[in-house]
């Protein structure tokens, strides 16, 4: 009797762990995929900022040697 109510409660935590785990990946994928949407406007418009400041330091970098 002991044992198999000893089982039952390692299953029921294995479950609600595996369903957690399981479930925090699928909330962090719709996240992404949420700020992805949001942002994919403004990608764009991000990326040629970044490479035009990297452009400007590395041009900046040159100057000064």
């Amino acid at each position: 009797m002991f044992s198999s109510s000893r089982r039952i409660k390692i299953f029921k935590r294995r479950f609600i762990y595996s369903f957690i785990q399981n479930y925090s990946i699928l909330f962090y994928i719709f996240y992404v995929l949420n700020a992805y949407f949001k942002n994919r406007l403004h990608l764009k418009s991000d990326i040629e900022y970044i490479n035009d400041n990297i452009v400007k330091t590395l041009h900046n970098k040159s100057q000064n040697k």
